[in-house]
Parts: structure tokens; C-alpha cells; sequence
């Protein structure tokens, strides 16, 4: 397959492909409503090799494509909001929640103090290392993936406060955002205490 790339600064990116299996374009527009907020916005042109537009034929084939396109455009967004919300939060503290986002629950765990204690919405505490990874390992156990978005941080002291929008994909395909403020505690470069401030309800309904 290629495809010739047409980048307009500051407006659009056009990919129009020149050969493979399935031709078209697919093009990336920067939009601006009247207040001044940006949103991307994707649009797809394609017609698969062999197939009459608007068949039946045609059609399944856009359906069974609709899931890989949108993982590729969640991804892209994942991408854009991740290097905005490098700006808004602390680095020890990206580091953390990276981790979080991968689901890598050994490089979570070490973030954390021994005897550790974390507090998700109001659940029960969690007190120590085993019972955060049963605790927080329950909850990744239930989800396909997890993204956190910072809004925005205040540091005070050993205290660190992260307003966040937190994106659940659940094992159903479907994708909720809820909104988060995580406060941690630090001493010695380890977190001794989170509090995660969270209706969860949402994402399970």
C-alpha cells in the first residue's frame, strides 16, 4: 500500500492512498467553534477493491472495519491529550499514573511505600502492598484498558492533588469518562497514601 501524505499547517492532514486493496482518503481536520475550542475531527473515504458502492457487500465490510478506525482515532486522541497533559501534572507523578494506564501492576506497586494505604471512592482502605494490588488488581481485572487525562495539580508539601478525567474502556467495547481527584501523599520519593475521589458507578452500568 501507498499513500501520499498533504499536511496543511495548523488545518488538516490529508493520507490519500495511491495503491493497495482499498482506496481513498481519510483526512484530519482541526476545527475551532466560536469560543475559540479546538476538536479533531476525522473523516474517511474509502472504496475496497471489487465492491459496488453502497452494496451489502460494502456495507458489512464498513462495519466490521468501524472498530479498527476507531481504535486508531482513540489512539491518535490518547496521543494528543498525553503530550498536553505532560504540561499539568509533575513528573514522578506521570510516571505513576503511566503506570496505572499500563496496567503494569509491579511498576505500580514500587511507586509505593510498604505500608501504603489507598482509598478508592468508598470502598474499604486498602493497607499494604497486597492488599493495594488485590484492591486496585480487582478493578483493572473487570476493564479492557484505563487512560487518565490531567485537568490540572496543586502541589503543597509532601501533598500532591491531580483533577483528572478518567477514560474506562469495559470489556463490552463500550468507553466511559468519568471524572477524578487523586490525592497523594509522599515521603522519601514513595507514596504513602492515595485517596481517589471517584464515582466509578458509570462505568459498570
Amino acid at each position: 500500500m501507498r499513500e501520499r501524505v498533504t499536511l496543511t499547517a495548523e488545518k488538516q492532514v490529508t493520507f490519500e492512498r495511491l495503491s493497495g486493496p482499498v482506496l481513498g482518503t481519510i483526512q484530519n481536520y482541526i476545527d475551532e467553534d466560536a469560543n475559540g475550542e479546538l476538536s479533531l475531527r476525522f473523516a474517511f473515504e474509502l472504496q475496497p477493491e471489487g465492491m459496488a458502492p453502497g452494496s451489502a457487500e460494502e456495507k458489512e465490510y464498513a462495519a466490521n472495519m468501524e472498530k479498527a478506525y476507531l481504535g486508531a482515532v482513540d489512539a491518535t486522541l490518547a496521543a494528543i491529550r498525553r503530550v498536553h497533559d505532560h504540561r499539568k501534572a509533575p513528573e514522578w507523578a506521570r510516571r505513576y499514573f503511566g503506570d496505572v494506564d499500563a496496567m503494569n501492576m509491579e511498576a505500580f506497586l514500587a511507586h509505593h511505600a510498604p505500608n501504603a494505604r489507598v482509598v478508592f471512592g468508598n470502598n474499604p482502605p486498602a493497607e499494604g502492598l497486597e492488599a493495594i494490588k488485590g484492591a486496585i488488581g480487582g478493578l483493572w481485572s473487570a476493564i479492557d484498558a484505563i487512560s487518565h487525562a490531567f485537568v490540572t495539580a496543586w502541589e503543597q508539601g509532601n501533598t500532591t492533588v491531580l483533577e483528572s478525567r478518567v477514560t474506562y474502556h469495559r470489556k463490552d467495547k463500550r468507553v466511559v469518562t468519568v471524572p477524578c481527584v487523586s490525592i497523594l501523599e509522599r515521603h522519601d520519593g514513595k507514596v504513602t497514601e492515595l485517596r481517589i475521589h471517584i464515582d466509578i458507578a458509570p462505568v459498570f452500568a
